[in-house]
């Protein structure tokens, strides 16, 4: 399974360790699927949050 972090490849560990270091901010999962729509990949995408 691949796995993406800000839209570049990446490691388990790469994401858990940026996950905890921004653990006050969010993280948009993307699953990527394959024509038969099998998950082949998961995409791990930084969300700002707005200020209202």
């Amino acid at each position: 399974m691949k796995l993406w972090l800000n839209g570049k490849p990446s490691t388990p560990s790469d994401i858990m360790h940026q996950c905890m270091i921004r653990e006050e901010e969010e993280y948009m999962r993307d699953f990527v699927s394959d024509d038969d729509d099998h998950i082949i990949g998961i995409g791990f995408d930084y969300i700002k949050k707005k200020e209202v």
